[in-house]
């Protein structure tokens, strides 16, 4: 048994200290030929500013390859963009009738080495919004305002995400944590590598979080059934009610689950 229980601690050590490889791998690597270190610090130089109806966007999509994404609660009833780079060629906003389209590729800076300078895209939406916000980031990190009547989808390959009070949260995130500060209706979160921590959860639709390695960390919850299952590691949940119609499937191959609900 001890033999056993030393194979898998061997396993668990090699398969993090990989994982982490490919994270500082995530970090240094970008699309480009140009060799270049030093400290990655944002850009100053804002290459981009304007404001659309809110009223008129019925979806939003925002992408970067490199950099990250802010989304603030607007002052007025307007969606402003800002955007802070180094090329203004590598911006691409669209515009339609019920759709805005930024998206910002950055391909010249980093090849085995750190960003100089790296993009920051910053949305400013009414806190009514109540339509979809996509988000897609290569390298970089999201942080999303209290907009609890929207929708937000999120991809990201490399880096960490921190949403406020949400409606409804779907992320799908390879390499990095994910903070949440409140879901009023529906979550549904996977990390193939990086923890999973919501303060309060309050869903009225069955929901799901998946973690392949890391732990998930849940506050406060509503009268729910938590269907929880831990390949390597420990569960503790606090409250639990087996009979409640709506269901939150937490999942873990190797990490802890902790609700203390």
């Amino acid at each position: 048994m001890k033999s056993k229980g030393l194979i898998i601690f061997i396993i668990i050590i090699i398969v993090i200290i990989i994982l982490g490889l490919i994270a500082l791998l995530c970090f240094c690597l970008g699309n480009g030929n140009k060799l270049q270190f030093g400290n990655i610090v944002k850009s100053k130089n804002k290459i981009f500013e304007q404001e659309y109806e809110a009223n008129l966007i019925r979806n939003i999509q925002v992408s970067s390859n490199a950099g990250d994404i802010e989304i603030r609660k607007s002052e007025n009833d307007k969606i402003k963009v800002i955007a802070y780079g180094e090329n203004p060629n590598k911006l691409n906003i669209e515009s339609s009738s019920d759709k805005l389209q930024v998206e910002y590729k950055n391909n010249g800076h980093i090849f085995w080495g750190f960003n100089k300078y790296k993009s920051e895209i910053i949305l400013y939406i009414p806190s009514y919004y109540e339509n979809d916000i996509n988000v897609d980031i290569d390298y970089g990190n999201l942080a999303v305002e209290d907009l609890e009547n929207a929708s937000i989808n999120v991809k990201e390959d490399c880096g960490n995400i921190k949403l406020g009070k949400i409606k409804n949260a779907y992320v799908k995130n390879d390499c990095g944590n994910v903070e949440v500060k409140s879901i009023t209706n529906k979550v549904d979160i996977r990390t193939d590598c990086g923890n999973i921590e919501i303060q309060e959860i309050d869903i009225k639709e069955n929901s799901k979080l998946k973690c392949d390695l890391g732990n998930i960390a849940i506050g406060s919850t509503n009268d729910i059934f938590i269907d929880a299952t831990v390949d390597l590691g420990k569960t503790n949940i606090n409250k639990n009610n087996r009979q409640s119609q709506i269901i939150l499937k937490v999942d873990v191959d190797c990490g802890n689950i902790d609700v203390n609900n």
